[in-house]
C-alpha cells in the first residue's frame, strides 16, 4: 500500500470513529465497528468480533473530508458488495460450482438489522433499497442454478427489473417468485433481512436444508413446496430476538419436501397470524396435538396429509378452521366432539380411526361441503336428514357403514353432491328412484356392498357422463344405455359399451366391470346378477380382451400399451391401441418370419407422458406388466431414457429364456429390486438398468450368466459387496457400478474375467486394497474407482494390462508410491491419483508416453524431481505448461491451487506469510511444526526402512520428539542433531 493511501485510510478511520460517536444517524456504532489491514495491505470491516471481514478496495475509501453517516455507509456498502460479488465470479469461475464462496458476510447483515431495531429507526426507501439488493445478491450467489437469470444483480439496473421480482407502482418490492427452475442450494437466511417482502414462492426446485425461521418475520406468503428440505426451524429462538415487528406471515406452504421430526409443543408467535398452513407431503412424526393449543388463533386450513403423524386427532375448540386435513397418517382413536362449525372440508382418510354413528358427528356442520372419511375402521349410518346443503363429496370407501342410502338424504343434497363413493361397506336395501334427483352428480361408487333391486329408470335423467359403479351386489337388469357412452373418445366404452359400468349378465369380472385391460368372461352358471365379479370353476385371465380365456402376443403388447399411458406416446404409436392391426405392423415392434415378436424398442415412445413434456399421473403409470415374460421369442427389450417410467422390475422377465439386450436405462423411476429371476436370462449379453431407483443388493444370480458382456447397475442405490463371482463372467467386458452404496472389498476373483475392458465403481463405499490380481485382466482399458475407502499400494501389476488408457484413483485413502509400470503403458491418456496418501516422484518413464493428456497428483506427498519433459508438454493438462512449467504439473513448494496444479485460468498462489506447504500439488497452505518437518525428513529418507531402534516413535506426534529415535536435544528440550549408526549424524542448527 502507498503512503498515500495508508494516509488516507488513517483519516478515514478518524472520520468514521468520529462520525460514530458524533452524527445523529449513527449514533448506535459506538464499539460495534473495527476496521484492520492485513498484511497485503488490504482493509477490512468487521461487526462486532467476527473473524470474517467486508474487503473495503481502495477506489471506495471515502475522501477524508467526508463524515460518514449511516445513509452514506450504507450506500458504500452497497457498492462494495457489488465489488466483492463480481469480484468472486472472475475468480471462483469452475465448472462444478460458479461462486467459490459467499461475498456478503450473513453475520453482518444481522448486525445492522439488529441494530435497526435497537434504536427504533424507519429505514428510508433507499436503506430499503440497499439492503433487499444485498440480500438478493447473497441469495443469488448462494443457490445453484441462477446463473441463468442474466439480469440479476445487475448494478445499473434496478432490482425491480429482474426475472422473477414483481414490485408496485412505486417500485417497492412485492414478491419474488422463481418456481421449477431446478435450483440448488440452501435457503440462505438473509433474505429474512429484507425489510417487506409480501411473496416468495420458490417451489418446484431443488433446495435443501433447514428452512431458516428469519422468514416468519417479514414475508407474508411463503411457498417453499416441491423442493428437498429437510428440516424447518419452527422455535423462536431462531428469530432475531431484537425483532420487534408484529408476525406478519400468513400462508406457509412446505409441502411436497423431505422434513421430519416432530412439531413443537409450543408454537412461535411470528406465527400467530398464519391463516394457512400446508405441511403435507411429508415425513413429520408425533403428535399434533399442540396445533388446538390456541398459539394459531388465525388457523383457517390446515394440510397435514401424507405424513407420518400418531397419536389421536385433538379437539379444536374455539377454531376457525376452514378445512382439515390429516389423511394418510396413522391416528388412531376415535373423532372428537364437538367439531368447529367453521368447518367445510374435512379429510380424516387412510388413517386407523374408529367409532360409531360416525356421521353424526358432522351434523353440526351446516358449512360442510367436503367429507372423506375412507379406508379407516368407522361405523354407522347415513342420517335420514342432515343440514348439509352444499356437501359436494362425500366418501366413506372402505369402511363398516350399514343400512340404506336415504331418499331424504339424496333429496338434501341433490342441487350440490357430484361424488358419492360409499364402496366396499355393508349397505343394504333397494337404490331409491330419489337417485334421479342428483343432476350434479359425476361419480357414484357403490361397489361391493349388499344393494339389492334394479338400477332405477328415474336415473335416465342424470348426467350421461355419468361415472356408475355397482359391481358386486345383487343388481340385476340391466345398465341403462344413457350411460355406456361416456364420450365416444373413451377408449373402454367405445369397445366394451355398456359392459365397461357393470359386466352384464351370465358374465363376470374381477372388477365386475370390463377394464381396458380385460373383457367380461362367460360364466355358464345362469346368475341373473349383473357386475359379478367372480365365478365358479372359471378361471380370469388378465389381458384377455375377446373373453376367451387366452393371452395373445397382442392383448400383451395391448397391456403394455395401458399400464404406461400409451395414449401419450406419440403419433407413431397410436396404432398400438388399435386392436385390429397385427402386432407386426406396429411402430417399436421386430418380428421373425414366423411372425413371432423378437424385439420391442420404446426408446421412441414418450411413456408415462402426459403429453406435454410433464410427468402423467402416478396412478395411470403402473410399469411393465408382468404378462411380457410370455413373449417367449423376445430377443431384445428397450425402454432407455424414458424419464417419467416407474414401477418395479417384474420377475416375470426371467421367463425371457432368448433374450440377449434388456435396456432399461434411465434417468427413470423404476424402483424396488432387482428380480433374481434375471439370472434364468442364459442368453443375455447386455444389461443396462442404469440411472434408476433400483435398491437392495445385487443378485448373485446375475453372475452366473455366463454370456454377459455388459453390466451396467451404476446410478441406483444399490448396496451390498461385489459378489466374488463376478470372476465367473469370462465374456464380461463392461461392469459400471458407479453411484450406488456398494460396500467391502474388490474380490480378487476379478481376474477371472480376463476379457474384462472397462471397471467403474467410483462413489461407493469399497474398502480393502485393489487386488493385484486386476493386472490379469490384460485387456483393461479403463479403471475407475475414484470417491471410496480403498487403502494400500496401487497395484504395480496394472502395467500388465497394455491397452490401459484411463485409471482414475482420485478421493481415497492409498500410500505407497506411483508404479513405475504405468511409464511403460504407452495408451495411457488419463491418470488421476490425487488426494490420496501416495509418496514419492513421478517417475521419468513418464515423460514417455505420447498419449498422456491429464496427469492429476495433487493433494499427496509427491516431491521432487519432476520429468522435466513433463513440464515442456503441449498437450498435458491442457497445455498450460506453455504458460505456466512444472506448475502445471503439481504446484511448488511454497504454493497451492485448488486442484493442486496450475491452469489455463488460474496459476498456483503463494501460501500466505507464516505458512507453507510440505510437498508438491498443495491445495492449502500449512503452519509447519518441528514434528512436521521431521516427518517430512523421516518419508523422504525412507523411514520405514530404518533399523528399529532408529525410527522408534517416529511420526508419533504425542510423543516427545526428543524421544525419538537417533534425536539428541540438548538441555532446553531444543533439537540438537540426529545421529544414526547407519546413516552418520545430521546436525541441526
Amino acid at each position: 500500500m502507498t503512503l498515500r493511501i495508508q494516509w488516507t485510510v488513517l483519516a478515514w478511520l478518524v472520520l468514521w470513529w468520529s462520525g460514530c460517536y458524533s452524527s445523529s444517524d449513527w449514533t448506535y456504532c459506538d464499539g460495534a465497528f473495527r476496521i484492520r489491514r492485513d498484511d497485503h495491505g488490504d482493509v477490512y470491516v468487521y461487526a462486532h468480533t467476527l473473524d470474517s471481514g467486508l474487503l473495503i478496495p481502495p477506489q471506495f475509501y471515502p475522501p477524508p473530508e467526508e463524515t460518514l453517516t449511516h445513509v452514506r455507509f450504507i450506500e458504500l456498502l452497497g457498492k462494495v458488495t457489488q465489488y466483492n460479488f463480481e469480484k468472486t465470479l472472475d475468480q471462483h469461475t469452475s465448472v462444478q460450482r460458479l461462486v467459490a464462496e459467499p461475498f456478503v458476510y450473513p453475520e453482518f447483515l444481522e448486525f445492522l438489522r439488529i441494530k435497526k431495531f435497537e434504536c427504533g429507526e424507519l429505514w428510508t426507501q433507499s436503506e430499503e433499497s440497499q439492503v433487499t439488493r444485498m440480500a438478493l445478491s447473497h441469495f443469488y450467489a448462494e443457490v445453484e442454478g441462477m446463473k441463468g437469470l442474466t439480469n440479476w444483480v445487475n448494478p445499473s439496473t434496478s432490482f425491480c427489473t429482474w426475472k422473477g421480482i414483481y414490485c408496485d407502482s412505486k417500485w417497492k418490492f412485492q414478491e419474488l417468485k422463481l418456481t421449477h427452475l431446478s435450483l440448488k442450494g440452501t435457503l440462505p437466511t438473509e433474505l429474512g433481512l429484507i425489510p417487506s417482502l409480501p411473496v416468495l414462492d420458490l417451489s418446484g426446485n431443488q433446495l435443501h436444508g433447514t428452512i431458516p425461521a428469519a422468514l416468519f418475520s417479514n414475508i407474508q406468503h411463503l411457498d417453499l413446496s416441491g423442493n428437498q428440505f429437510t428440516s424447518i426451524a419452527w422455535e423462536k429462538s431462531q428469530i432475531n430476538p431484537h425483532s420487534s415487528k408484529e408476525p406478519v406471515i400468513e400462508y406457509l406452504d412446505v409441502s411436497l419436501n423431505h422434513l421430519s421430526g416432530s412439531f413443537p409443543t409450543r408454537w412461535n408467535s411470528q406465527l400467530a397470524n398464519l391463516r394457512i398452513l400446508d405441511v403435507s407431503r411429508n415425513a413429520f412424526t408425533g403428535l399434533i396435538t399442540s396445533l388446538a393449543s390456541g398459539d394459531l388463533p388465525s388457523l383457517e386450513m390446515l394440510f397435514l396429509g401424507a405424513n407420518l403423524f400418531t397419536g389421536t386427532l385433538p379437539t379444536f375448540t374455539g377454531s376457525s378452521l376452514r378445512l382439515l386435513d390429516v389423511g394418510l397418517n396413522l391416528l388412531t382413536g376415535t373423532i372428537p366432539a364437538p367439531l368447529p362449525t367453521s368447518l367445510e372440508a374435512v379429510i380424516l382418510a387412510d388413517n386407523d380411526l374408529e367409532g360409531e354413528k360416525t356421521l353424526d358427528l358432522f351434523l353440526p356442520l351446516s358449512r360442510l361441503e367436503v367429507l372423506q372419511l375412507q379406508n379407516n375402521h368407522l361405523r354407522g349410518t347415513i342420517p335420514a336428514t342432515a343440514p348439509w346443503s352444499e356437501l359436494g363429496t362425500l366418501s366413506f370407501r372402505n369402511n363398516e357403514f350399514t343400512g340404506p342410502i336415504p331418499p331424504r338424504f339424496l333429496q338434501t343434497v341433490q342441487h350440490t353432491m357430484q361424488y358419492l363413493d360409499v364402496a366396499f361397506n355393508r349397505l343394504t336395501g333397494i337404490l331409491a328412484p330419489d337417485v334421479g334427483l342428483l343432476k350434479s352428480m359425476r361419480t357414484i361408487d357403490a361397489a361391493v356392498n349388499r344393494l339389492r333391486g334394479t338400477l332405477p329408470n328415474e336415473m335416465l335423467g342424470l348426467e350421461p357422463n355419468l361415472r356408475l359403479n355397482f359391481s358386486d351386489n345383487n343388481i340385476i337388469g340391466t345398465v341403462p344405455h344413457l350411460f355406456c357412452g361416456y364420450g365416444t373418445a373413451n377408449m373402454l366404452y367405445r369397445e366394451f359399451g355398456c359392459d365397461a359400468v357393470l359386466c352384464r349378465a351370465g358374465t363376470f369380472n374381477p372388477h365386475g366391470h370390463a377394464t381396458l385391460h380385460s373383457a367380461c368372461r362367460s360364466c355358464p352358471d345362469g346368475n341373473p346378477i349383473i357386475g359379478r365379479t367372480k365365478c365358479e370353476n372359471v378361471d380370469f385371465v388378465h389381458g384377455d380382451l375377446n373373453g376367451d380365456g387366452i393371452l395373445s402376443a397382442r392383448e400383451v403388447l395391448r397391456m403394455v400399451y395401458i399400464d404406461l399411458m400409451g395414449r401419450f406416446w406419440g403419433k407413431n404409436f397410436q396404432s398400438w391401441a388399435d386392436m385390429s392391426i397385427h402386432e407386426c405392423n406396429l411402430m417399436g415392434i421386430t418380428c421373425n418370419d414366423d411372425g413371432q415378436i423378437t424385439k420391442i424398442d420404446l426408446s421412441a415412445a414418450t411413456i408415462c407422458s402426459d403429453g406435454d413434456g410433464r410427468p402423467g399421473p402416478v396412478h395411470y403409470c403402473n410399469g411393465l406388466p408382468g404378462e411380457i415374460g410370455t413373449l417367449s421369442h423376445l430377443e431384445e427389450f428397450s425402454a432407455k431414457s424414458s424419464p417419467f417410467l416407474r414401477g418395479t422390475l417384474p420377475p416375470e422377465l426371467g421367463n425371457l429364456k432368448k433374450l440377449q439386450i434388456l435396456d432399461l436405462a434411465g434417468p427413470n423411476a423404476i424402483s424396488g429390486l432387482i428380480p433374481p429371476e434375471l439370472g434364468n436370462l442364459t442368453m443375455l449379453h447386455s444389461l443396462d438398468l442404469s440411472n434408476t431407483r433400483l435398491r437392495g443388493r445385487m443378485p448373485t444370480e446375475l453372475y452366473a450368466i455366463t454370456s454377459l458382456k455388459r453390466l451396467q447397475l451404476n446410478n441406483n442405490k444399490l448396496t451390498g459387496t461385489i459378489p466374488s463371482s463376478l470372476g465367473n463372467l469370462p465374456n464380461l467386458q463392461t461392469v459400471l457400478l458407479s453411484r450406488n452404496r456398494l460396500n467391502g472389498t474388490i474380490p480378487s476373483e476379478i481376474s477371472g474375467a480376463t476379457n474384462l475392458e472397462n471397471i467403474e465403481a467410483y462413489a461407493n463405499s469399497l474398502s480393502g486394497s485393489i487386488p493385484t490380481e486386476i493386472g490379469m485382466c490384460t485387456k483393461l482399458k479403463r479403471i475407475d474407482l475414484f470417491s471410496n475407502k480403498l487403502e494400500g499400494t496401487i497395484p504395480s501389476e496394472l502395467g500388465n494390462a497394455p491397452w490401459l488408457q484411463i485409471i482414475h484413483l482420485k478421493k481415497n485413502q492409498l500410500t505407497g508410491t506411483i508404479p513405475s509400470s504405468f511409464g511403460n503403458l504407452e495408451y495411457l491418456s488419463w491418470l488421476d491419483a490425487s488426494d490420496n496418501i501416495l509418496i514419492g516422484t513421478i517417475h521419468p518413464s513418464f515423460a514417455e508416453i505420447r498419449v498422456l493428456r491429464d496427469l492429476r497428483l495433487g493433494g499427496n506427498r509427491i516431491y521432487d524431481p519432476i520429468p522435466p519433459e513433463l513440464c515442456r508438454s503441449a498437450i498435458l493438462n491442457g497445455g498450460a505448461a506453455k504458460r505456466f512449467g512444472c506448475d502445471a504439473i503439481l504446484c511448488p513448494l511454497g504454493t497451492y491451487a485448488h486442484d493442486g496444479l496450475a491452469t489455463n485460468d488460474v496459476g498456483c498462489k503463494p501460501c500466505p506469510e507464516g505458512t507453507t506447504t510440505m510437498y508438491l500439488g498443495a491445495h492449502h497452505c500449512i503452519q509447519l511444526s518441528e514434528k512436521d518437518i521431521l516427518s517430512i525428513f523421516f518419508e523422504v529418507m525412507n523411514g520405514n526402512e530404518w533399523p528399529d531402534e532408529a525410527k522408534k516413535n517416529w511420526g508419533d506426534h504425542a510423543v516427545d520428539v526428543c524421544e525419538w529415535g537417533g534425536i539428541i536435544c540438548d538441555e532446553n528440550g531444543e533439537v540438537e542433531s540426529l545421529s544414526f549408526p547407519t546413516l552418520g549424524a545430521v546436525h541441526a542448527s
